[in-house]
């Protein structure tokens, strides 16, 4: 289950001929997955006879004793957050935004079945910064630039198939420059933006194995176009 939290205040204030509207605020998630693998696809009990199918499993044996238990894992991940972004009015056509989010996740892992088996936690933590500059030269129309940034953290239970390797978590970074029209009876709109993102330390999964790899570093860039019309 999911448990999610998020508070923020905002602010409207002069630094000389600058105004201000400043958004501050402050984070905690915390995230629990639990997997109890009773019985793995091998077991005897799965072998299902289509021409004669059972329902149900109340009236068979158990498994023989031979059959090793499977693991019951159960892991959290606790996010802790905070964050701030300023709108900045310098003139009646020049607009411009800075920000910062900084966050902190704490994993945990835990065997609640198997002997013997350590518990395992890991700490990812980073600061990532954002910003944009926005020209109106009139009430329909927007041109922008635009910087961002990203950080996911692995999740708690994946594992590397590197064995004794520690995942890293996954950063990315965007730029974007495009512009915005509005009809002035806000029944038509549409954007015209071009992207640049840079994705470090991406994980995918080996195959069907459970296992992850970080294939490291990948770029996209492209441009969109979106027209919306509403009679």
């Amino acid at each position: 289950h999911i448990n999610f939290i998020d508070t923020s205040i905002t602010d409207l204030f002069h630094t000389g001929p600058i105004d201000h509207r400043l958004l501050a605020g402050v984070t905690y998630g915390e995230t629990i997955e639990d997997y109890n693998r009773i019985r793995g696809f091998k077991t005897p009990l799965l072998n299902i006879n289509i021409y004669d199918p059972v329902i149900g499993y109340s009236d068979l044996p158990p498994p023989p004793a031979s059959e090793p238990p499977l693991a019951h894992e159960w892991a959290s991940a606790k996010q802790y957050g905070a964050y701030m972004t300023d709108l900045l009015t310098f003139t009646d056509h020049w607009k411009g935004v800075v920000g910062a989010r900084y966050q902190d996740v704490k994993q945990l892992q835990e065997e609640l079945r198997l002997p013997d088996t350590p518990n395992r936690s890991r700490d990812f933590n980073s600061a990532f910064p954002m910003g944009g500059l926005i020209y109106q030269p009139n009430r329909e129309w927007s041109i922008y630039a635009s910087y961002s940034s990203s950080f996911v953290p692995p999740s708690p239970t994946a594992q590397s198939v590197i064995p004794g390797q520690t995942l890293q978590a996954q950063t990315a970074t965007q730029e974007e420059v495009g512009a915005k029209f509005t009809s002035s009876d806000q029944r038509l709109s549409a954007t015209l933006s071009f992207f640049n993102i840079k994705e470090v330390n991406l994980i995918q999964e080996v195959g069907i194995t459970g296992l992850y790899e970080q294939i490291g570093a990948v770029r996209s860039r492209g441009g969109e176009f979106e027209l919306d019309y509403r009679p």
